[in-house]
């Protein structure tokens, strides 16, 4: 029997979620699904500020050529199912565009699985720069570069912010708070957070480097990328409750690594660290655990980043999560 059920929700427009690399913005090109026609309007939408050249094209080989000899193109965002991408990838490289944003989720299907091999063959033999699957995009302030699903884009400030999360991005940046960059980590990132903090540290409009971290699996990288770095890191991490880690099983993703590995991992790092994101960037908290009659529940979520920070708090106050269910966010 269900005591209390618990909605946490992360809100969208009416749009879906795009993926982008690299993180600086030259002209871009976007490879479509011409089953869905709405993504041109969304990308259109969303790019409105961005000066550059945009090319929309179909995900057709022979559309493909169309880019060939422009050299100007920097980017080539990738939006089809997962199964199609590594032939276009091959086109890709074929007119030499190595950097590729995938709109897709992780593999899932046998099918999906078999592809997502053939891009990590593909990535590995003609060292491509691959953002995705599964990445929340890039977004850019400098230039008006907004390729997130998030309902808004952020105002022009200096922090950037670093995640695993696809629900993060989406709930922060509905606030008026000021932001240089996100990048969103996809599955083929090979260096993980330290490239990118590498990259921030360079960076002068950044000043304080933000990472929502899930899971790590180069933390020696991690580490040295941090100590060498001359701007304020704070790491925002979940998982400090048992239950937590077991309960992430129950959304179909492998448990995260032990919560005192990490603080050890952040501590040799010499990073702050944050188990709050309204804490980290000086916001509000809101008390709703007030609205809670019940200290026994069942969680209803479509983020799992979110959630997982959500439990620690409620833990912590003597709450319990017996279910986790996770819905679709369509």
């Amino acid at each position: 029997r269900w005591a209390s059920v618990l909605f946490v929700f992360e809100c969208y427009g009416d749009h879906r979620d795009l993926h982008s690399f690299p993180t600086h913005a030259l002209p871009i090109s976007l490879v479509l699904n011409p089953k869905n026609p709405e993504e041109k309007k969304i990308f259109s939408k969303k790019l409105s500020k961005f000066k550059k050249e945009k090319i929309f094209l179909t995900d057709k080989n022979k559309n493909l050529k169309k880019i060939k000899g422009k050299e100007k193109i920097d980017l080539i965002v990738i939006s089809t199912d997962l199964s199609k991408i590594p032939k276009i990838i091959k086109t890709c490289v074929g007119i030499g565009k190595k950097n590729i944003l995938i709109k897709s989720k992780n593999p899932k299907t046998r099918k999906d699985e078999k592809a997502f091999k053939k891009l990590i063959k593909l990535k590995r033999k003609y060292g491509l720069n691959i953002l995705g699957p599964n990445s929340s995009g890039i977004f850019n302030s400098k230039n008006n570069l907004d390729l997130t699903f998030s309902k808004h884009s952020p105002k022009k400030g200096v922090i950037s912010f670093i995640g695993q999360s696809e629900g993060i991005w989406s709930y922060i940046s509905d606030f008026k708070i000021g932001f240089s960059k996100y990048i969103g980590l996809g599955k083929l990132n090979s260096k993980e957070f330290s490239e990118f903090i590498e990259y921030l540290n360079k960076d002068k409009s950044t000043k304080k480097i933000i990472c929502h971290i899930e899971k790590m699996s180069k933390p020696r990288e991690f580490i040295e990328s941090c100590k060498k770095s001359k701007k304020s890191i704070i790491v925002i991490k979940g998982g400090k409750n048992l239950e937590t880690i077991k309960n992430s099983r129950l959304w179909g993703g492998k448990p995260p690594t032990t919560f005192e590995r990490y603080l050890g991992i952040l501590k040799q790092a010499n990073v702050k660290f944050s188990k709050s994101i309204l804490q980290t960037l000086d916001l509000k908290k809101h008390n709703i655990t007030k609205k809670l009659k019940n200290k026994n529940m069942n969680i209803i979520t479509n983020s799992m980043g979110i959630t997982r920070l959500f439990m620690d708090d409620l833990y912590e106050k003597g709450f319990q999560a017996k279910k986790i269910i996770k819905i679709s966010r369509k």
